[in-house]
């Protein structure tokens, strides 16, 4: 929504200008043999104008580590955190010139899997890219038909 506000449920009606969504919300629940299951709650009807509508979640969109600059930035904290500790065991400086350069390299894929991960998305913004809008569909019956010649 207009306030970053992610509501869950489905669209029931669609008008001109608004659409009713019927919210519901999905949660994982520990059932009687202490496994999770889904449980659903349904919290009622809520009309929206198309212009209070901020964003849309990307479907089918799988969390991806190799995409998303997770994989990057777990690799980078790991080696640094096995060159320090393995440094500090040797006792030779953390800092000095010839260590120096590789805990250099390691920040910058930490930095890089940043701003790889500033670029993902996981849902669709409206701006200058992207809008809502609600485009109307004919049903059969309302076809307007051409005079043919006979």
């Amino acid at each position: 929504m207009e306030n970053r506000q992610w509501l869950e449920g489905f669209v029931r009606k669609v008008w001109r200008d608004s659409v009713r969504v019927d919210l519901v919300k999905f949660n994982r629940v520990v059932n009687n043999w202490g496994f999770y299951s889904m449980d659903t709650a349904r919290m009622g009807l809520i009309d929206l104008h198309v212009k209070e509508l901020r964003a849309l979640p990307k479907k089918n969109f799988s969390y991806n580590i190799f995409t998303n600059g997770q994989l990057f930035k777990l690799g980078a904290i790991g080696y640094t955190s096995l060159n320090i500790i393995n440094t500090l065991s040797s006792k030779d400086p953390v800092f000095a010139p010839e260590n120096a350069s590789r805990l250099g390299i390691a920040g910058l894929v930490y930095l890089g899997g940043a701003l790889l991960g500033s670029f993902h998305r996981t849902y669709w913004e409206v701006g200058k890219r992207y809008r809502f809008v609600i485009v109307p569909i004919a049903p059969p019956d309302a076809v307007q038909r051409t005079n043919t010649l006979q």
